[in-house]
């Protein structure tokens, strides 16, 4: 009687972990590999990670979250373009007016004998213009520029920190469910002793057992030491 639960037990374990296993291995190799091109095991989130991606001819980045592949952060970085060429054009409309204000300097410049002087064709109460209005003008727009940047970052962190928490949360599912696995492992193992029967195969179950224990712990581990890293990336950016 106890070899035939032992038996039923062993073959509904086996069943589980056969369905439970590509989900564990696709895990595993998420965490241990990194791909080495465009396209990554990890979590997918098409609305959000889909984006055009420089350093393969513009063509869309499919790879998921994936802070360990290149392309993954060239298509992030890329997205701000637009805000990168607002940048510059600003910084040519400062210098042009820089520009401006140092010809109408020279434009008018007094001799000795106190007789304006005119370099170039211009009326000197006509160029001078107040600094005053374009200052408040630029410094508004400055403080709106700041504020979607301040937004987007913000989005930005809090994104990444739901998908961060999604991968830890993940992985810890995964192990618990190999934990649970190795659990019943456990006990079909001890009715096998109990029965005596083919010490073998409760020799070679005992090795699947530590192997997926040492599977669930990689994963754990794993999960760790890419949280410590991605909070070192928050800090830094």
């Amino acid at each position: 009687m106890v070899i035939t639960n032992g038996t039923h037990g062993l073959a509904s374990t086996i069943v589980i972990i056969v369905l439970i296993f590509p989900e564990i291995a696709a895990h595993t190799v998420f965490l241990r590999d990194s791909a080495p091109d465009n396209v990554s095991e990890p979590i997918r989130k098409h609305n959000n990670t889909i984006r055009a991606d420089p350093l393969d001819n513009l063509k869309k980045y499919r790879g998921g979250f994936n802070i360990t592949n290149k392309h993954y952060w060239s298509s992030v970085v890329f997205t701000g373009v637009y805000g990168y060429a607002i940048g510059v054009l600003w910084l040519l409309c400062g210098i042009v007016y820089g520009v401006f204000l140092v010809a109408i300097n020279f434009c008018c410049l007094s001799d000795r004998e106190n007789r304006t002087k005119r370099i170039f064709p211009c009326n000197c109460k006509g160029c001078g213009l107040s600094p005053i209005p374009l200052a408040i003008l630029l410094t508004i727009l400055a403080m709106a520029a700041s504020g979607f940047v301040l937004a987007g970052s913000s989005k930005f962190h809090s994104q990444a920190r739901t998908s961060l928490d999604i991968i830890i949360r993940t992985a810890n599912e995964a192990s618990e469910t190999i934990h649970n696995a190795t659990g019943a492992l456990r006990d079909i193992q001890g009715d096998l002793v109990e029965s005596s029967v083919n010490v073998d195969e409760s020799v070679k179950l005992n090795s699947t057992i530590e192997s997926f224990d040492a599977t669930a712990e990689n994963i754990v581990k794993s999960a760790r030491k890419n949280r410590r890293i991605i909070n070192k990336v928050f800090k830094v950016v």
